[in-house]
């Protein structure tokens, strides 16, 4: 549920914090990031996500064949924030770490932004 969806804000925002920015969602950017072993490489979003936007680049490559074009981590129905993610000097790992964006049901926040940390 979107803060828009007609909920009273008195009952999404906690009172002591009058202040409280309601987060759902991050923006997007077409940064990527590859793994690449042999005749295998991999192109992912920073996210960790494979989408086959703009370009249509991002996927799961073997010997120049895309075997996989999308695939995305979600929770619930939203993705998570990212806080960072890096490739290893080597190649050899993709690190990507996560938080959770405000989870709501029934108009009130029932996870708060920033409680989980995924990577």
């Amino acid at each position: 549920m979107k803060p828009t969806d007609n909920v009273s804000m008195e009952n999404t925002i906690p009172k002591e914090d009058s202040f409280y920015i309601l987060a759902t969602d991050s923006s997007a950017d077409e940064v990527t990031r590859v793994l690449k072993d042999g005749e295998t490489f991999a192109v992912f979003d920073r996210h960790g996500d494979i989408e086959s936007v703009g370009l249509g680049q991002q996927g799961l490559y073997h010997e120049g064949t895309r075997f996989l074009s999308h695939l995305l981590f979600k929770l619930g129905n939203a993705r998570p924030f990212l806080l960072n993610s890096t490739i290893k000097e080597d190649n050899l790992l993709f690190v990507v770490n996560l938080t959770n964006p405000d989870v709501y049901r029934a108009g009130k926040i029932v996870l708060s932004r920033g409680t989980l940390h995924i990577t």
